[in-house]
């Protein structure tokens, strides 16, 4: 099994072509940009105020810790032979490249990145910027372009060219630490049209759709751009069509996934409240006791040292984000088990597992996942739990008990089969309690 990545970008949670806004050299700049080159390491656009920008069709697919980004652009040279140079900008919250914390360009990534033009693949090459910071989401965010994703298009006379691009991206994430309470800002994913306007002339039209897959659609907000741009033709879907549109800053949107959440220490809570080894989560107006204290053993590993069944316990503090625990044994792993044990039991009601290695869909597929486990708890009856085989947490209703729980195994019974390889994977696990109501606490110092 491989855990690389097919392409890292530093970038974060957004798209769009390097191609207006007033952006040349990776900077924010006035004027025409058509002196421009590509040099050995920095971007330049060229001739882009020669392309006519006709078309630009986005969609947009929500899920709870990633969106899938899907766009179609259609060009038209309306003059002589034309060579442009253009490029994708990578975008990153100035928090996630600050500091010696090595996960935090993992944080700012897109997955499975593709690009064609005429259904053909398009090669592309790095590019530094200068990181500007801009009007509008970008300042409102602080926003950064620190790299640019650079490519060349050929144009004949009149010749018209279809650009398209589909890619995964983490949300943005950002939070406040103050002694043991930590505040989580919404999850973001952010889309620049501003870079759309040194095109020539404006987008003639276009048409932008965004899903609510696996998110809660009524904790999806939408920022930037003219109110009521957007119309909400169902519950989980937003729609946007427009004509003539040359875009600004001002265009540019953040969506916001996900509420605020607050994170208090267990050790926090007072009297029957006080709990060690744990969290509270205050989730929009809902509350949660999160099990952080907890080891994790497994029947097998995956040799190479990097598929420890502790990978699984992301709150470790001590653990890559994209880690998985793979099983070891030849064969699909059927029968193998995670066993996890809590240091001091706690009531729970629900065990979060992510299934697979969702470092990428490209790996997700490769590898195997988990179709159907057997779960005990506290040695109990086994209960069997088919699992959906998607990248998105999965929830699974613990069996109904008034004891705390010690132990909880998960043993593969049935496995969705890997393109590529044979190794069962799992990525996160979380133990949690729903609460009625919220918990007594005592404030930071």
């Amino acid at each position: 099994m491989r855990t690389g990545l097919i392409l890292i970008f530093a970038s974060w949670a957004t798209f769009c072509l390097a191609n207006g806004g007033g952006y040349g050299s990776g900077v924010n700049i006035q004027g025409n940009p058509s002196s421009g080159a590509v040099t050995s390491d920095k971007f330049s656009p060229l001739n882009l105020e020669k392309i006519e920008m006709q078309t630009e069709d986005l969609e947009i697919d929500l899920f709870a810790d990633t969106a899938t980004v899907r766009v179609r652009y259609d060009f038209f040279n309306p003059g002589a032979h034309t060579v442009v140079s253009a490029a994708f900008p990578c975008v990153a919250l100035e928090s996630e490249m600050e500091g010696d914390d090595p996960n935090a360009s993992k944080r700012a990534t897109f997955t499975d990145f593709t690009i064609a033009a005429d259904n053909k693949s398009l090669l592309y090459a790095v590019k530094k910027g200068d990181a500007p910071q801009v009007e509008g989401i970008q300042e409102d965010l602080d926003i950064k372009i620190p790299r640019w994703y650079a490519f060349q298009l050929d144009f004949a006379p009149k010749q018209h060219r279809v650009l398209t691009v589909s890619y995964r991206a983490k949300y943005g994430k950002y939070t406040d630490t103050i002694s043991d309470q930590e505040h989580a800002y919404p999850n973001t994913l952010t889309y620049l049209f501003s870079t759309a306007a040194i095109w020539a002339g404006p987008i003639r039209h276009g048409h932008v759709v965004i899903h609510a897959k696996s998110v809660d659609p009524n904790a999806v907000k939408i920022r930037g751009g003219k109110p009521g741009r957007f119309e909400h033709p169902s519950k989980d879907t937003w729609a946007w069509d427009f004509v003539d549109f040359k875009p600004t800053f001002s265009d540019d949107i953040a969506i916001e996934t996900s509420p605020e959440i607050n994170t208090y220490s267990s050790v926090q809570g007072k009297g029957a409240d006080h709990v060690e080894g744990g969290q509270y989560l205050s989730i929009g107006d809902r509350w949660q006791f999160e099990l952080t204290d907890f080891k994790v053993s497994a029947s097998s590993t995956l040799a190479g040292g990097k598929y420890s069944p502790d990978n699984v316990n992301k709150s470790s503090g001590d653990v890559d984000l994209d880690s998985c625990w793979a099983e070891g044994v030849a064969g699909n792993g059927e029968g193998e088990w995670l066993e996890i044990s809590a240091k001091v039991p706690v009531l729970l009601d629900t065990l979060q597992i992510t299934n697979g290695l969702t470092v990428s869909d490209a790996l997700f597929r490769a590898n195997n996942r988990i179709k159907k486990l057997d779960l005990s708890v506290n040695g109990g009856a086994p209960v069997t739990v088919q699992l959906p085989d998607q990248m998105d947490p999965f929830d699974i209703k613990l069996p109904e008990t008034k004891a705390v729980v010690r132990t909880i195994r998960l043993t593969v019974r049935e496995v969705y089969p890997g393109t590529k390889y044979q190794d069962t994977c799992v990525t996160r696990i979380r133990l949690l309690r729903n609460l009625t109501q919220a918990p007594a606490i005592s404030p930071v110092r």
